[in-house]
């Protein structure tokens, strides 16, 4: 309890001048990674974990943690993860990645021009985007 001059209990009071922050609802990293990387395994290699792990370098019982939520992805493994599907760590950080991503570079290449692009260009994008996301069922 912080009570100021005059006995008042500041920190309960409900009347600020300034907007509290909300909870938004935000998707969980660890359940985008896991199907994220359900789904390239079914889709690339059969399911088989132990081929993942060969050619990522993290072991088969860590990836299989991960794909049944009992630990956390950290980013260098992500990284580590999405490199034998071409991609890069943060892809499989984003919910509902589509299946087509992994035969193209196009996200990234996106990304990427975002990144370069002056203020003008940025507009550009989002506006396109914005349109792009009101076209979708």
């Amino acid at each position: 309890m912080i009570v100021l001059d005059g006995g008042k209990d500041t920190a309960r009071r409900t009347d600020y001048d300034f907007g509290m922050a909300t909870k938004r609802h935000r998707p969980v990293i660890a359940s985008s990674v896991s199907k994220n990387l359900r789904m390239l395994l079914d889709l690339t290699m059969d399911g088989n974990q132990s081929e993942l792990a060969r050619q990522s370098g993290v072991s088969q019982r860590h990836i299989s943690d991960i794909i049944n939520g009992r630990t956390e992805c950290t980013y260098p493994i992500a990284a580590a993860l999405a490199g034998p599907f071409g991609l890069e760590g943060w892809h499989l950080q984003l919910p509902g990645l589509p299946k087509d991503l992994v035969a193209s570079p196009s996200i990234a290449r996106l990304v990427a021009a975002y990144i370069n692009a002056d203020d003008a260009g940025r507009e550009f994008m989002d506006a396109a985007a914005a349109r792009e996301a009101k076209r979708k069922p």
